[in-house]
């Protein structure tokens, strides 16, 4: 089985945002659709495409996904996404947003989500929804497995004049209460977390270098 999302491209879906493409990945369906912002959110976990053929060619492939490993990747990546959790989320970025626009605040620093969160850049001031905790002591703590609280980021903005200019990041692994560079499957996680949550903020990450990722927005 597979989720066919084949809208036409038209202006109104510059801001569409389907429910049923959500429902599709909460399921653990493999959804297949054309290109509209929505939808490059989830890029990592969504199948785009930008022509009729390329539309039939990637159906066959997604026919055939059902490793349990990939459902489980798409029913994270829309995990949260309750209208509770949404109205919270725009409640905080409104308040991010203040801080910028009336209190002058250059960075926005949020901590204990204790697991890494979307990064934003607005008015050129960075935003840190959640960066996870560099250090701590919740490693036996079972159940939440899915949001990788092991894994974190050392953040290096660099900032002129108030306004940002590049943004570095470092990924990082706690094990018994030692932080070590993340294994390249964290890595890779981070990436994908980080470029899914920035989606709708316009950002994303890509390697900088063997371990190192660069932040890009705009």
């Amino acid at each position: 089985d597979a989720l066919m999302l084949p809208y036409r491209r038209i202006d109104y879906m510059n801001a569409a945002d389907p429910l049923i493409m959500y429902d599709g990945l909460a399921s653990g369906t493999p959804v297949v659709s054309t290109d509209y912002p929505a939808v490059r959110r989830f890029r990592e976990v969504i199948r785009i495409a930008r022509t009729p053929e390329e539309f039939s060619r990637v159906l066959g492939e997604a026919v055939q996904d059902t490793a349990p490993e990939d459902r489980e990747r798409r029913r994270q990546a829309v995990r949260g996404r309750t209208w509770e959790q949404r109205a919270a989320a725009v409640e905080q970025r409104a308040f991010a947003h203040r801080l910028i626009d009336e209190a002058g605040v250059d960075v926005v620093h949020g901590h204990s989500s204790h697991h890494v969160k979307g990064i934003e850049v607005y008015r050129d001031k960075p935003i840190l929804y959640g960066c996870g905790d560099f250090l701590n002591d919740y490693e036996s703590i079972g159940g939440y497995a899915q949001y990788r609280g092991d894994l974190a980021l050392m953040y290096f903005p660099t900032l002129e004049q108030g306004r940002l200019t590049s943004f570095a990041l470092t990924p990082t692994q706690t094990r018994r209460f030692r932080v070590t560079h993340a294994p390249e499957d964290g890595v890779r996680w981070l990436v994908e977390t980080l470029n899914r949550e920035g989606g709708e903020f316009s950002t994303r990450v890509a390697r900088l270098a063997e371990r190192d990722l660069q932040l890009y927005w705009g």
